[in-house]
């Protein structure tokens, strides 16, 4: 027999409050709100409840009036990296808010702080928003800004192969993983290892030893 679900109709988390359960389209609970601005949506529970939904968009709307950055190249950056990890129906979504990768309170709440970070950090209009730790979130911490090309060739992959690293893959067919770096577009290999680890563990002492800082790290050592 199913467990009786929680009444939670009057609930207020941020400007939104619960008016009704809504039709689940997955096993995910999902309810009906109502934002003090007035307009009704559904949402999830479990969003709710996170802190990851607040208001119905009124507040970035009201964020983007303040700050006069709508156009902004920055802003696009910034609007690009909460749909990465929030808005399901974006392209790559599975690669980052899919993987648990989540946007740090203070960003996510306030635009002008994230500028703030971004132009006190080096921020150029031909450098992208990169993360240090590939599994970790966008935060002052694990950020930075590079070219974009830096970036691409950290992100490419062996056909066939895959990794929870950056620079392993797992050669389709056997139980090794090769270790890779790619350098001014050419493959270096440090060989296959027995695990993923170990073989994440050799590229990274590598990028360090040859003082290759524009390379993401895997953070293993």
């Amino acid at each position: 027999m199913a467990k009786p679900k929680k009444n939670v109709i009057g609930e207020v988390y941020g400007r939104l409050t619960i008016i009704d359960d809504a039709p689940h389209r997955t096993k995910d609970r999902r309810v009906f709100v109502v934002c003090s601005c007035g307009v009704q949506k559904d949402v999830l529970l479990g969003d709710l409840r996170r802190g990851d939904t607040q208001s119905c968009g009124c507040f970035l709307q009201e964020q983007i009036t303040k700050h006069g950055d709508a156009h902004a190249r920055l802003y696009k950056i910034y609007h690009g990296m909460l749909n990465r990890c929030y808005l399901n129906t974006t392209t790559h979504f599975h690669n980052y808010g899919g993987r648990g990768i989540t946007v740090c309170n203070e960003w996510r709440e306030d635009y002008t702080v994230f500028r703030n970070w971004a132009l006190n950090n080096g921020y150029q209009d031909y450098l992208t928003i990169d993360r240090i730790n590939v599994d970790g979130n966008y935060e002052p911490n694990n950020c930075r800004w590079l070219p974009h090309h830096l970036q691409q060739r950290n992100k490419q992959a062996v056909p066939n192969c895959s990794s929870k690293y950056v620079g392993v893959s797992k050669c389709k067919g056997t139980n090794f993983w090769l270790s890779y770096i790619k350098i001014n577009k050419k493959m270096k290999s440090f060989g296959r290892f027995p695990s993923e680890l170990e073989a994440a563990k050799i590229r990274d002492q590598y990028i360090l030893n040859n003082h290759l800082e524009h390379f993401r790290l895997n953070n293993v050592l």
